[in-house]
């Protein structure tokens, strides 16, 4: 969608990288607070995330901003590295409808792994640990799949060009310089 950015902040003190990350961020959801304002029916939302499990102390943060079901924009502004030497900028569309198509597969996936328990169960009479094991698994992973995929494939014409990529573009470009005058010395 977005190129997006991948700034330097070698320059900057070690201690002071974090925060300026922190605030690239809330300068991206300022402009995006101010182009789709919540009286016109946008919904804004902030999330916090670990990119590295191993560091667990550095934070990417999103900005996010939807309307309904089929139109949404997040930002992510994130550390490239563990050294927090680097910053990337990405956008990407964030569809409510793309989160909420995982529901009715996880529930279909689980509804189907206990039928097939139980049919292990109190129809072919095995009580084997790993056989009853395997066939909830299996079972829920496959159903889950089919089902996730199956709905994607159908959703597809109308996730499709929602988000207006050309409109965004000049938005993304005035989030990115901002960050980037956020971000730098």
């Amino acid at each position: 969608m977005w190129p997006g950015l991948k700034l330097d902040l070698t320059d900057l003190p070690e201690g002071e990288r974090l925060s300026r990350v922190k605030g690239a961020a809330d300068t991206a959801a300022s402009i995006l607070r101010q182009q789709y304002p919540a009286e016109d029916g946008y919904k804004h939302i902030r999330m916090t995330t670990k990119p590295f499990e191993e560091r667990p102390a550095l934070r990417a943060e999103h900005a996010i901003v939807r309307r309904g079901w089929f139109w949404g924009v997040r930002v992510i502004v994130q550390p490239a590295d563990f050294q927090v030497r680097q910053v990337t900028v990405t956008a990407e569309k964030d569809l409510y409808a793309g989160e909420a198509m995982m529901i009715p597969a996880c529930l279909l996936g689980l509804a189907s792994a206990i039928g097939a328990v139980c049919y292990s169960l109190f129809v072919a009479k095995s009580y084997s640990v790993r056989g009853l094991f395997v066939a909830f698994l299996v079972v829920a992973l496959g159903v889950g799949f089919v089902v996730y995929g199956i709905t994607r494939v159908v959703m597809k014409p109308l996730l499709a060009n929602r988000v207006d990529e050309e409109a965004i573009a000049a938005d993304l470009d005035a989030i990115g310089q901002a960050v980037e005058g956020a971000i730098g010395p």
